[in-house]
């Protein structure tokens, strides 16, 4: 009878490999605990990683974001723009802001021409004069220029709060549509003065909320 060979006993892993294997699990670990200290402490870095979205890192919304519509071919055709009506709250004048479909291809001017000619909201008032046109407007550098016809000055008849009313309808309207910071107002296509006699329209202005009803 021929005798069974007993199975030869596996040599064990040299202790050099486990050591490999070990100083593996601790790197591999290191980098994990390394993410998530990031991520809790610098969620903003994730927004470079190529496979987030746009505003993952920032709860889902993403900055400067803004609603739009597109055509049948996936063509944008209009965006969300803020359009500024007056409203008197308390005695004071104030700005109540309406959101707005214009066009995409021009949305300056859409936004402007529903400040003019859209539907007033309950409760509201146009803020410019009777009228008053938009001639043109361009944008060049975060600067809109926005060129009115001569009603804006002969058309206007109220005081201080109306006037500043007016014209910062004009800006904040315009600096909600992106790519515009600060807007210079023209009537005719030259530069005024002021439109009623109390506010300073030379320059360029920025937004401003201080008007607008909280």
């Amino acid at each position: 009878m021929s005798r069974r060979r007993r199975p030869r006993p596996r040599p064990s892993p040299p202790a050099v490999g486990r050591v490999g294997r070990t100083l593996a699990a601790l790197v591999v670990l290191a980098a994990v605990a390394g993410g998530v200290w990031v991520w809790r402490t610098h969620p903003e870095y994730l927004s470079r990683l190529p496979w987030m979205k746009p505003g993952a890192a920032s709860g889902g919304k993403a900055n400067h974001a803004v609603p739009q519509s597109t055509t049948s071919h996936g063509a944008i055709s209009t965006i969300e723009a803020q359009v500024y009506f007056v409203r008197v709250v308390g005695g004071a004048v104030t700005l109540f802001p309406v959101a707005r479909k214009v066009p995409a291809k021009s949305p300056a001017r859409g936004a402007l021409e529903e400040l003019i000619a859209g539907g007033v909201p309950p409760g509201c008032d146009r803020p410019l004069p009777e009228g008053v046109k938009v001639r043109g407007v361009r944008v060049d550098g975060g600067i809109a220029t926005a060129d009115f016809s001569d009603e804006l000055v002969t058309g206007f008849g109220g005081g201080s709060s109306s006037e500043e009313a007016a014209v910062y309808s004009i800006v904040n309207t315009l600096t909600s549509v992106p790519g515009i910071a600060r807007v210079q107002i023209l009537v005719s296509g030259k530069q005024v003065e002021t439109i009623g006699g109390h506010l300073d329209v030379r320059g360029p202005l920025a937004f401003d909320g201080e008007l607008v009803r909280k």
